[in-house]
């Protein structure tokens, strides 16, 4: 626990100093994410030589990212960065280093972090570590479905959420404007129509936080398109948050319901293209639905940098694919 471990480690240390190191090991994490920066946590700056790498020069808190993509906090309250992060973490005399660039391969043999520095043209740097720790998480899996690059968005980081927020604000501000000029209705729906593939907890997060935004400041902002925002999920398996208990699953169904977000379970995408989503439903009909704003949250793959890392390992020195 990350709370007790703040308040315990300085009373331990007092109590019970660990040994002077003649030659402090350096340790390299990469990632900036809850395991990265957990780890850091828990490691004394005082007998280590502490080096974070990442491409994202902040820590985010995952869970208001659906909240950040609506309007309901900044983007800024809920993120650290990590020249600040660092500072927190140094001891007497001991700093943390941060590195702020793009690790693209390991040399296991030579212990050298291969690092893109970012925003320029420098050759990479070539890191050395006794100790590498990789915790720079995931990827969005499209899993190979057509137009999905192209023409949908992403809710894995700040910036997607910030990206994400621009287009929910123009959509309303463009349906709007259309809707006074006397365009066809249907535009003006497709504007308003959001479509999110995936069930898991970040889906049924963000449609919650659509629906309140349809029911609450598009009505009071912007009335001319009041009751036109639809807000549909698309999930392959038979509940939404599948990963759960049953009852779990229920409840959010029915508050979703409540909030007037279609729920299409056992559907799953066929393709999505520029203002349409091909869906086959759970009847084995297909449907194309209108919409000019999909959000893909239906799971995670490995990072690059990980399957470069795991390659580099090999099956005979790590045989358990767990770590």
């Amino acid at each position: 626990n990350d709370e007790v471990d703040a308040w315990t480690r300085p009373i331990t240390r007092r109590l019970f100093p660990p040994p002077a190191a003649t030659e402090r090991k350096k340790v390299v994490v990469v990632g900036t994410g809850w395991a990265a920066l957990s780890f850091a946590r828990k490691l004394d700056p005082g007998q280590y030589d502490l080096t974070i790498v990442s491409s994202q020069p902040y820590f985010f808190y995952t869970p208001l990212l659906a909240s950040a993509a609506t309007g309901v906090v900044s983007p800024r309250n809920i993120m650290e960065p990590m020249r600040t992060f660092c500072r927190r973490m140094e001891a007497p005399g001991k700093a943390v280093t941060f590195v702020h660039g793009l690790a693209s391969d390991v040399d296991l043999e030579a212990r050298r972090l291969v690092v893109q520095p970012t925003g320029g043209q420098d050759p990479p740097l070539r890191l050395p570590y006794d100790e590498l720790v990789v915790a720079v998480g995931t990827r969005a899996n499209t899993f190979d479905t057509p137009g999905v690059e192209d023409h949908a968005l992403f809710l894995k980081d700040l910036t997607h959420a910030e990206t994400l927020q621009r287009r929910i604000l123009a959509a309303l501000e463009r349906a709007s404007a259309l809707h006074l000029a006397g365009a066809p209705e249907e535009d003006v729906r497709r504007l308003l129509h959001f479509v999110i593939v995936g069930g898991g907890p970040s889906g049924v997060e963000l449609c919650a936080e659509l629906s309140d935004l349809a029911g609450q400041d598009v009505a009071a902002r912007f009335p001319a398109v009041k009751g036109l925002m639809k807000v549909t999920l698309v999930e392959q398996l038979p509940r939404v948050l599948a990963a759960f208990e049953p009852q779990l699953s229920r409840y959010a169904k029915r508050h979703l319901d409540k909030g007037g977000v279609e729920v299409l379970t056992l559907s799953r995408v066929l393709r999505v293209g520029a203002g349409e989503v091909e869906v086959e439903l759970g009847d084995g009909r297909h449907d194309v639905l209108a919409s000019d704003t999909v959000i893909w949250v239906a799971g995670v793959t490995a990072n690059p940098f990980t399957r470069r890392v795991a390659e580099r390992v090999g099956r005979q020195r790590q045989p358990d694919k767990r770590g």
